[in-house]
């Protein structure tokens, strides 16, 4: 099956093009001059949108989270599954929605790589 088919197309999306499995014809985004890593820490459970300050961020940025459990300010493999999502980079801030599944509240620290 090639890697062509395998791509979903969205009904009001023009026609993808072929990808290619070749690294080289692969063109790096312009604009990313700088790529920044940023950690916010916050206590709830349930599902919550959390906003969090960062003079680097703008609406333009490229922005990866990630979340973990912490105990005494430490990363631990806890049972309660914590998900970022809807993560949205405006200026000087990143509003995501984050669910944790745990019946009381868990501190947890959501790491952010942000590209400009």
């Amino acid at each position: 099956m090639s890697i062509e088919s395998e791509i979903p197309v969205l009904p009001d999306s023009p026609t993808t093009a072929a990808v290619s499995e070749s690294p080289s014809e692969i063109e790096p985004l312009a604009e990313a001059t700088s790529v920044q890593l940023r950690v916010g820490t916050a206590r709830h459970e349930g599902r919550s949108w959390k906003g969090f300050t960062d003079p680097f961020t703008k609406t333009t940025s490229v922005v990866v989270a990630h979340a973990e459990e912490l105990l005494n300010g430490a990363p631990v493999k806890g049972q309660a599954p914590i998900r970022v999502s809807n993560i949205i980079p405006g200026n000087g801030k990143i509003d995501c929605l984050i669910e944790v599944e745990w019946d009381s509240p868990l501190t947890y620290r959501v790491k952010f790589l942000i590209a400009n």
